[in-house]
């Protein structure tokens, strides 16, 4: 009895450790993303007076715009994130949901309906070749926070590479390479 009720109390001591990592993350994504939805706003006026007079800020209007096309993309790379931790502190806070049966081809069409690509350009680096659709038992919210955070590490690589391409398959490895 005195080991079970130890093991009830780690679990439940976990438990709160839990919720309470939780909380602090939705709070901390919280108060960033209001700062970033100002920045972003500051981004587009400027843009805008750069389209009505291109010399009005004093120096060349390709270098600023460059400069905000810049700041533009790393405060939408960052909503992203936010947004993530957002997803992952509700899936960490929330009670477990209930396995369901999933379908891959819905999985993948939801997160790149749902992933805030920087361009059309960097869309068309991500190709998606599923020749048949294929079923597991999962939890929705979690396939998907999984789903885009090897998306976004993806386009993150293919950035410092500078080169390259995601293709989301399901070729086994034998019949990729080989």
């Amino acid at each position: 009895i005195v080991v079970m009720a130890a093991k009830l109390g780690t679990r439940a001591l976990a438990h709160e450790r839990l919720n309470g990592m939780a909380d602090a993350l939705a709070a901390v994504s919280h108060e960033l993303r209001t700062p970033l939805v100002s920045v972003n706003a500051n981004v587009r006026g400027i843009k805008r007076l750069l389209a009505r007079e291109p010399h009005a800020l004093g120096t060349s209007g390709e270098s600023v715009d460059g400069a905000v096309g810049r700041i533009e993309s790393e405060v939408h790379h960052m909503q992203h994130l936010i947004s993530m931790f957002l997803r992952s502190a509700r899936a960490v806070n929330e009670q477990p949901e209930e396995v369901e049966r999933l379908g891959m081809h819905a999985m993948v069409d939801s997160v790149l309906c749902q992933y805030p690509f920087n361009s059309p350009e960097e869309r068309a680096l991500v190709s998606v070749e599923l020749r048949r659709d294929f079923a597991f038992d999962g939890q929705r919210e979690l396939c998907v926070v999984v789903l885009l955070n090897l998306l976004n590490n993806g386009l993150k690589a293919l950035q410092r590479a500078g080169k390259g391409s995601i293709r989301i398959n399901d070729r086994s490895l034998e019949e990729f390479f080989g």
